[in-house]
């Protein structure tokens, strides 16, 4: 990598939050997510609930909405 970049790759750094301790789970119902707008729905009706503990996996084809379902 350095010979064809010229430099070292560095690590990114991202905070690390903790989850509210009074908090028993992430939750959202019937969620319509638009990036603008005068766009279709991005996301339609979306639920779900991960309570406090459990790990979640999102997958799905490119263009699916995974990280748009993060960012909510």
């Amino acid at each position: 990598m350095v010979s064809v970049l010229g430099k070292e790759p560095r690590a990114e750094r991202h905070e690390v939050k903790s989850f509210p301790s009074n908090l028993r789970e992430i939750a959202f119902t019937n969620v319509v997510v638009r990036h603008r707008v005068e766009d279709h729905p991005a996301l339609s009706n979306i639920s779900l609930t991960i309570p406090r503990r459990q790990k979640v996996g999102i997958v799905g084809a490119s263009g699916s909405g995974k990280s748009t379902i993060a960012r909510v």
